[in-house]
């Protein structure tokens, strides 16, 4: 079976997010099937900067098709047609298909490779229904298409133009309960096809945390967060709460950040930013550390925090986030917040009770264990891929 992935961007360099999921299931279904990535040259999230060349090239086995975007995203204008969907009732379809052009990246040319090479793939998996590739892409391929709309409680997923979009594919794949249910209230009608399939996690060989916590120079216990550092995923408010509850010394612990940052971290003796983590850094910091938290509001599943709990570490996530609160009720892997109070009680707690804490770890590892494995997920991939393509 010939299998198509489009996506907004790919590379090895992006280690989290819907990206870092497609690339893995990509090279997971590779085993299986002949797979090819459809995608752009963009590397920035932000601008869509190019950092890689149109063609063709190889990643960890998957040829992957990269297309020349038109034009990098125009903050100014994304800011404009944002507010007016987003926030005034007087806007039409059209504003909205524009909001999606704005968002980008912007790629007529892999557009038109759909459009050309239509009958040379059994089935196209689109990521991330927001983007230009994934939106107008599913819609030349809809019959035989499969949507992973990694989708948030955010505004986007509430404009008008994909309630409609969500019923075209032949089939969805979700990646937790709550996204399943999210996209079933927006849409008009009952969805396509559909199965829940998560994530799997892979630790790398020959962690060494010791090694790490030198290297990096962490010589005080820390709380660790991995991922974007924005607005968009609750940094400021993480960096608000963290310095009041240092201010009010109720522990000797530090904030330990890693991942890419747009937006300033305080100059703060407790707060240590790390930069950019490879996959096994990454573990590494996740070994070291007390526990993770995850201020992030918006979620489709947070992969980090998977991780953690295959490193048997607890977590302390937002609360406000369905996603979130969700996972951690059913792997009963750690705690969840929903104002400063709630932090602070959850963080204390968790510091203060050792034994609670590497017994909530265990609860999650034990969770993802049983419950998410390459096997299983791609056997759920591929059962709703042979129903895709029975049904077209």
């Amino acid at each position: 079976m010939k299998v198509a992935f489009v996506i907004h961007r790919y590379a090895e360099s992006i280690v989290g997010g819907s990206e870092f999921h497609c690339r893995r299931i990509a090279e997971e279904m590779a085993s299986r099937h002949d797979v090819e990535v459809l995608t752009t040259t963009a590397e920035d999230y932000v601008t869509w900067k190019d950092g890689f060349a149109p063609g063709l090239e190889t990643i960890n086995g998957v040829k992957v098709r990269r297309f020349r975007i038109k034009a990098r995203r125009n903050l100014v204008r994304f800011k404009e047609i944002s507010d007016l969907c987003f926030y005034e009732k007087a806007h039409t379809a059209d504003d909205e298909r524009e909001w999606v052009r704005a968002n980008g990246p912007e790629t007529p040319e892999l557009l038109q490779f759909i459009r050309d090479h239509k009958a040379d793939y059994d089935v196209f998996i689109f990521y991330s229904f927001r983007y230009y590739p994934s939106y107008f892409g599913l819609l030349e391929v809809a019959e035989k298409s499969i949507l992973v709309p990694t989708a948030e409680e955010d505004a986007a997923v509430h404009l008008s133009i994909f309630a409609d979009y969500f019923n075209r594919p032949a089939g969805a794949l979700f990646l937790t309960p709550e996204e399943q249910d999210l996209v079933g209230k927006v849409a008009h009608g009952v969805l396509p096809p559909s199965d829940i399939i998560g994530f799997a996690v892979d630790i790398p060989p020959g962690l060494d945390a010791a090694g790490f916590r030198i290297r990096h120079g962490l010589s005080h216990p820390f709380l660790l967060y991995v991922g974007r550092i924005d607005r968009n995923k609750g940094c400021d408010g993480l960096f608000r709460y963290f310095l009041e509850y240092d201010r009010r010394k109720t522990h000797d612990i530090d904030l330990v950040l890693a991942g890419t940052k747009a937006l300033d971290i305080p100059n703060h003796t407790r707060v240590k930013y790390l930069g950019f983590l490879t996959d096994k850094e990454k573990f590494e910091a996740l070994q070291s550390s007390e526990l993770l938290v995850m201020p992030s509001p918006y979620e489709s599943l947070s992969i980090v925090v998977l991780e953690a709990w295959a490193m048997g570490k607890a977590t302390l996530v937002n609360g406000l986030c369905k996603v979130l609160r969700g996972q951690s009720r059913r792997s009963n892997g750690g705690l969840f917040f929903s104002n400063f109070s709630e932090f602070c009680a959850g963080l204390d707690f968790l510091l203060e009770n050792r034994e609670i804490r590497e017994a909530l770890g265990r609860s999650g590892r034990d969770w993802l264990a049983a419950n998410f494995s390459w096997t299983r997920l791609l056997d759920k991939i591929d059962d709703l891929v042979g129903r895709t393509i029975k049904r077209s």
